[in-house]
């Protein structure tokens, strides 16, 4: 007998064993039994999650001559036994894929003109249903829409949308999910002990994620690596025949990473490419495995880990030494580097770079709280303090209290340097004063400020610190000088800024429609008086311009109202009269210019509409 793959020999056959579907296969069930089974069904998910093997069961129901209780369909009835071995009359399958014509659907419909010879039903199942042309979905219509009572149509596509509205109109739509991963693995297990095959779940747990919720595509893996292995399934026989990267891979590019190593990834991933795995699958791996270690962080998520029992407790323990932000802050950098990856000319180098990315975030995280905008601080070492010194010594021996010393160089910040050579070398610490980079802003002077007071940390670059009193006086300056620059709010001030503006603006329409407005200024308001509401449309389009008015004068409540003038409304008509009529132009022309009537008499010219 010749070999038979599994998702043929173990195709369900009932309703109750089919895998992953029950919120369609209980609907269907009930359907049956309550007699009111629809004459149009459309079945829609992924390819491969049992949408044709419901509709043969669906189709073997009814017609099926014993049914039990639960309308299931027995199959030993003469109609179970003739569709079973295809010589069924009544269950008719198409495969729109190859006979997507008016032709090919025609000829369907004039199937269905024909009564079932035994049974009560003719079972009409087009798979792929999305595949017929415009023509032929328009020649299938009015059939589906009123069949004989007899007939009963089952569709099956996975692309919903290319399917015609009017056709969706006229099915019951029963949307198909993907298989999770739990009852693929259920269900290989039951062949595996049907057929004695030794089997580790973990390998089987790596099947099924592959075949990503497609039973079909499981099942076709299962027999490659059954028949690779000769009948054992273990985790290193399907990584090695599936050419998959280990889980030990990863688990120690993370310790790397919370390391901050960026050797060893480079040095791993390397080999990797020496053993023919590209950047892109070493990017995918790491990937899944912080997935894995996000629902193993927290132990409300844990039943969502797909890895088996061999890791779960691995994944446990290396969750616990990360923190959320690192998970969240590497799977970013890593889905950022996938989308990226086809880009990259040179994918070694990127696939490098992701790596030292992955590599510091935890350090960078580590320290970004401590860490000030062109500093070195890592963070306040602990305060010494000495009860036996008052509070004068305190300030004499400063090189004995860091603390201090700090609080004395803010309070006199320009102390000379003579002043320091005079303390005691021996207990006086190395201090390597930053050159001052300009103006900065109060907030970070302010928080340098309060860490300095802490105590300096020794080997650390410390910024050049000022006097409160003086941050106070540059803020106060700086807030006079942008008053200074300001200008006052009036009807001048706003025409001039207005027209150095327009100056800026090269469009022609829109420089007419800007010059033709009116300008006013009322209490806290810029009018903008314009001739029509194209002319309105047209300025409230100019933000800049508009946004300029707002904030160049000293205040925070001026708005920009944008109006049609009547004044300028009615000189716009009447600068421009409409005409109806040829003779109506020639008249008010010749009104302009008398001279027009004369020279029109002598070329002897009519007007003609």
């Amino acid at each position: 007998m010749s070999f038979q793959v599994s998702a043929l020999k173990y195709r369900p056959q009932r309703f109750e064993e089919v895998v992953g579907q029950d919120h369609v296969t209980s609907t269907l069930t009930r359907s049956l039994q309550a007699g009111k089974v629809a004459h149009a069904l459309l079945f829609c998910g992924p390819r491969g999650v049992g949408k044709t093997t419901i509709a043969r069961i669906l189709a073997k129901a009814l017609n099926c001559e014993n049914p039990g209780p639960d309308r299931e369909p027995c199959n030993k009835c003469v109609s179970c036994e003739s569709f079973n071995s295809g010589a069924s009359m009544n269950i008719i399958e198409l495969d729109a894929a190859s006979n997507n014509k008016v032709e090919d659907i025609r000829h369907l419909v004039e199937q269905v003109g024909y009564q079932p010879q035994r049974g009560s039903h003719k079972v009409f199942i087009i798979d792929e249903v999305h595949m017929l042309t415009s023509s032929a979905f328009n020649a299938f219509l009015k059939t589906l829409e009123e069949p004989p009572p007899y007939a009963v149509f089952i569709l099956a596509t996975t692309e919903k949308h290319k399917i015609l509205p009017t056709i969706l109109s006229r099915c019951q739509i029963y949307d198909f999910k993907r298989i999770p991963i739990p009852d693929m693995v259920g269900q290989m297990k039951d062949i595996c002990s049907n057929d004695g095959i030794e089997y580790e779940e973990e390998a089987l747990s790596l099947i099924a994620q592959k075949a990503d919720g497609a039973l079909r595509d499981a099942l076709s893996l299962f027999d490659k690596l059954n028949a690779v292995t000769e009948g054992k399934l273990t985790y290193q026989n399907v990584i090695q025949s599936l050419n998959i990267l280990d889980r030990e891979h990863f688990f120690e590019f993370v310790d790397w990473f919370l390391a901050g190593d960026t050797a060893g990834p480079i040095q791993s991933f390397n080999r990797i490419l020496d053993n023919g795995f590209e950047g892109d699958i070493l990017l995918d791996g790491l990937q899944e495995h912080y997935r894995e270690l996000f629902v193993a962080y927290d132990p409300k998520t844990r039943n969502l880990m797909q890895s088996g029992e061999r890791f779960s407790d691995r994944y446990i323990d290396q969750a616990g030494r990360c923190s959320r932000s690192f998970l969240l802050s590497s799977m970013n950098v890593i889905s950022d580097s996938l989308f990226k990856y086809k880009e990259a000319t040179n994918k070694k180098l990127f696939t490098e770079l992701c790596l030292c990315k992955l590599a510091v975030i935890d350090h960078f995280l580590n320290n970004a709280v401590s860490a000030l905008p062109g500093d070195q601080l890592p963070g306040p070492a602990p305060e010494k303090k000495s009860p036996e010194s008052s509070p004068i010594e305190k300030k004499v021996k400063a090189p004995e209290k860091p603390a201090e010393t700090t609080q004395a160089a803010e309070a006199e910040p320009a102390e000379p340097a003579e002043e320091k050579k005079s303390e005691s070398k021996e207990e006086q610490p190395q201090a390597v004063e930053a050159q001052d980079p300009g103006p900065a802003k109060a907030d970070d002077k302010l928080r340098v400020s309060e860490s300095a007071k802490k105590g300096p940390v020794a080997g650390k670059k410390l910024p050049k610190l000022q006097s409160l009193g003086s941050l106070k006086d540059r803020i106060k300056k700086k807030k006079e000088d942008a008053r200074s620059e300001s200008l006052e709010f009036t009807i001048e001030n706003v025409k001039q800024l207005w027209n150095q503006e327009l100056e800026k603006i090269k469009s022609k329409s829109v420089l007419v429609a800007l010059k033709s407005t009116i300008l006013s200024v009322e209490d806290n308001k810029v009018r903008i008086g314009t001739s029509g509401e194209v002319a309105k449309q047209t300025v409230r389009m100019q933000e800049e311009l508009l946004e300029k008015l707002r904030s160049a004068f000293d205040r925070d409540d001026i708005a920009v109202k944008v109006y049609v003038d009547d004044k300028l409304k009615a000189k716009s008509k009447k600068a421009k009269p409409r005409f109806t009529t040829t003779k109506e132009k020639f008249d008010f022309m010749k009104k302009e210019n008398p001279t027009l009537a004369k020279l029109m008499k002598e070329l002897d010219l009519k007007i003609t509409d």
